[in-house]
């Protein structure tokens, strides 16, 4: 199997955990850095 089409598969199963657990929790990247930004603002 081709490393190219296999780091496909990996990033796609990623992607699909990413999401996944987005969906359960907080775990979610874009939720994540939004919270991290809001958090900042009010501890400065």
């Amino acid at each position: 199997m081709p490393i190219q089409l296999q780091l496909k598969i990996l990033l796609l199963a990623l992607l699909l955990i990413i999401t996944a657990c987005g969906q359960k929790g907080p775990l979610f990247m874009p939720d994540q850095e939004q919270h991290d930004k809001t958090a900042e603002a009010p501890g400065s």
